[in-house]
This record gives C-alpha cells, sequence and structure tokens, in this order.
C-alpha cells in the first residue's frame, strides 16, 4: 500500500471517529522521518527468547500455513483493543486500519524510554478530537501476541494531546495478511 492509498484510508477513517495523518502531514511526516532518520531515537530492546505454542489465551497462533496469527475480537464499541510490547516494554493500543501511523501517547512513550521532551514536533495529525501534533519515531520493535514487526515507523503525540495509542497501517500494512471479519480482526505474519 503506497503512501496515497494510506492518505485515503486515513481520511475515511478520520469520518469514522479515527486517527488520521492529512496528506500534507503525511509528506511532511515522511519527509522528517527519510531526512532525519539518523537524529530519530532508536531504542534496542533486549533479545527474548519466545517459543511460538499452537495456541494461547490471547488469541495468537500458528496455523498450518506457518504463519503467526493473532485473532482481536472487537470490544463493545467495536474498538480492537490489546497489548502491544513496543521495545520491549508492554503497552496498551487500539488497531486501527483507518489510522496511516502506529502513535504513541507522549506518556507512553516516555514509559518505553522514548525521550518525547527532546523530539521535535512537526507534523499534525486529525483525530476523533481534533488536531494534535506529533514528531516521527522508529520502533525497534512492535509485538502482538508471536506477531513482530521491526523498524516500525510511528509517532509520538505531544504531551496530553492524545489519550489512546494507536496501531496504525506502519505496522499492519507489514503483516502477510490482515482481515475483518465476523468483529474480529485478523493479523498475520
Amino acid at each position: 500500500m503506497n503512501l496515497i492509498q494510506m492518505t485515503v484510508l486515513s481520511v475515511a477513517g478520520a469520518a469514522l471517529g479515527f486517527v488520521a495523518v492529512t496528506s500534507g502531514a503525511a509528506e511532511r511526516l515522511v519527509a522528517a522521518i527519510s531526512n532525519q532518520a539518523s537524529d530519530l531515537p532508536q531504542i534496542s530492546a533486549p533479545t527474548l527468547k519466545a517459543s511460538t505454542p499452537k495456541a494461547d489465551a490471547k488469541g495468537a497462533d500458528v496455523p498450518r500455513s506457518g504463519l503467526r496469527r493473532v485473532v482481536l475480537d472487537a470490544g463493545r464499541n467495536g474498538h480492537f483493543k490489546t497489548e502491544a510490547y513496543v521495545n520491549g516494554r508492554s503497552i496498551d493500543v487500539l488497531a486501527d486500519t483507518g489510522a496511516s501511523w502506529v502513535v504513541l501517547t507522549w506518556e507512553d512513550a516516555r514509559s518505553i524510554g522514548l525521550r518525547p521532551d527532546q523530539l521535535e514536533f512537526v507534523c499534525c495529525v486529525n483525530t476523533a478530537n481534533g488536531q494534535a501534533e506529533v514528531a516521527p519515531v522508529t520502533l525497534d520493535k512492535v509485538e502482538i501476541g508471536h506477531i513482530t514487526v521491526r523498524d516500525v515507523q510511528a509517532a509520538v503525540g505531544a504531551r496530553g494531546a492524545l489519550s489512546t495509542n494507536l496501531l496504525g497501517m506502519t505496522f499492519i500494512d507489514r503483516l502477510a495478511k490482515f482481515e475483518l471479519s465476523s468483529g474480529r480482526l485478523i493479523l498475520e505474519q
């Protein structure tokens, strides 16, 4: 999926109350990431040994295809909330196919070891509650169940600007497959 397609999805998602990066902001965010990649905070998480069982209580399993799978059930409000490990630390996220980027709250960015007070908030995103300033970052590793994606482009919201961490398309689009079916979001890697 290219940036224009992601932006179209984001704008459509914004109409439904999801976070979206405006096309101009998305271009500035991509430029900021491209031009300042060496200046972006990167934290290496310790290597953890993990087994891959056939299934666990959180819906992760390894189907016969050999792909790792996580199934998220929608809550009463239709949202897909789950626990993610970002750079080895646990945070709550909302899986959102209408969000172009993985976006962390200022507070959770700090809790996982980033230094949001030292970031440059160079872009704006549209949220259900209006616009919010964000700073581009690259996350070393994002894990949901048995699915791991490395070097994830993301953004950190300004202090107090966001109340929820979003697991957007910079994570989801790097998977082999994702599917929304019967109130479930199925992620496969």
